[in-house]
């Protein structure tokens, strides 16, 4: 009798154990959020790449204040970054620069080494904003290290 009970329960916990072992995870992948490419790491040395995903609609006037574009940022790094001090270059659908802006973006988690995360940044942005280029200043790392760009010759 203890067997009658015994092996179809068995046998439901195993086929159960097969199909979540056969489930992946995706919690490295930001949730549910499709594969993301990781771009080339910086020849500069930089130990980030910012991607700008897509620059949102502005509303309120021409300088109004807010996030107004989507970015990825990559740590190639191994430590955590707290914070990331970029500039923005607003252009126009030219190409002309309309404004730069120096935006910090401050992670209170942070971004993990061998890490990317998405974040919405910018601000003052002109309305004709229909690109935006981005220079890494500092990258802070977890402990106080960060990384600068060296100096133009």
């Amino acid at each position: 009798m203890f067997n009658r009970f015994v092996y179809p329960v068995v046998s439901v916990l195993f086929v159960g154990a097969l199909f979540l072992g056969a489930c992946k995870d995706k919690s490295s992948e930001g949730g549910s959020e499709p594969k993301v490419d990781w771009p080339e790491k910086p020849s500069d040395g930089c130990p980030v790449s910012v991607q700008v995903l897509e620059v949102l609609k502005v509303e309120g006037g021409e300088d109004a204040q807010g996030p107004r574009a989507r970015m990825r940022v990559f740590n190639f790094g191994e430590k955590k970054i707290e914070r990331l001090s970029l500039s923005l270059k607003y252009k126009d659908e030219k190409g002309t620069e309309l404004k730069t802006f120096p935006h910090t973006q401050i992670w209170p988690a942070g971004v993990e080494g061998k890490k990317h995360e998405t974040f919405k940044g910018g601000m003052f942005m002109p309305k004709e904003t229909k690109k935006v280029d981005v220079v890494v200043n500092k990258v802070v790392f977890a402990g106080g290290d960060a990384w600068e760009p060296s100096a133009k010759e």
